[in-house]
């Protein structure tokens, strides 16, 4: 049932919502190592799916070790995405830029682009501003109110002072929760889970971990 719920068709989808209860269960035996080097060298670690982050008051160097620790849990560093940051750079983990000392913050980008869309959006209305991006107004909502639910959680101050700013803006794009939506939520899952129960489809094969903690 376990194998049911979270593939399709046999195969595992790139971005399922059980992807990232499944990653932490594949990655058990990285997270000890990793979480035993940060403990061991006095650091903080992040890690949200294959993002993995160190850091600490003063500057220090752990890439050969997470490079063994990674390898011998069958995974690879992308070279690419390596990053050493010193302070007074502009640091980000997860996404969050990590430069204040208070808390994470939504990404400069991140607030101008957003800002803007609700601004053109109060201009031009939603329907016009999908045409001018050569999309739909449906996609477009889903997207602004993802986006807006995402600052919500991570700046509900800063998200605040664009509903006051742009309210005829957000009203259009944001996400609602009403009875209403959350039967139609319900009856979704209601709906899913009948599928999922019928399917004839071959299950996957169970995971074999390359490496168990006991």
């Amino acid at each position: 049932l376990l194998a049911m719920l979270v593939t399709c068709r046999g195969r595992l989808p790139a971005g399922f919502s059980t992807s990232p209860a499944i990653a932490n269960l594949a990655c058990q035996a990285l997270d000890t190592e990793l979480a035993f080097l940060a403990k061991k060298q006095a650091l903080s670690l992040t890690r949200y799916a294959d993002d993995i982050t160190f850091s600490g008051p003063v500057p220090f160097d752990v890439s050969d070790d997470v490079r063994c620790i990674v390898e011998s849990c069958g995974h690879d560093i992308n070279e690419e995405k390596t990053r050493t940051l010193k302070r007074g750079q502009p640091m980000y983990v997860t996404g969050l830029s990590v430069s204040e000392h208070d808390r994470p913050r939504l990404p400069r980008p991140f607030k101008r682009r957003l800002r803007q869309e609700l601004y053109y959006i109060s201009v031009r209305g939603l329907s016009e501003h999908a045409t001018w991006l050569d999309s739909k107004p449906e996609a477009v909502r889903f997207r602004i109110g993802g986006q807006l639910a995402y600052a919500n959680a991570v700046e509900p101050d800063w998200a605040a002072r664009l509903k006051a700013e742009y309210p005829s803006a957000y009203r259009d794009v944001a996400r609602s929760s009403s009875p209403q939506s959350d039967a139609k939520r319900r009856e979704r899952l209601i709906q899913l889970a009948a599928r999922v129960t019928a399917r004839a489809d071959p299950t996957a094969g169970l995971y074999v971990p390359s490496v168990t903690i006991s």
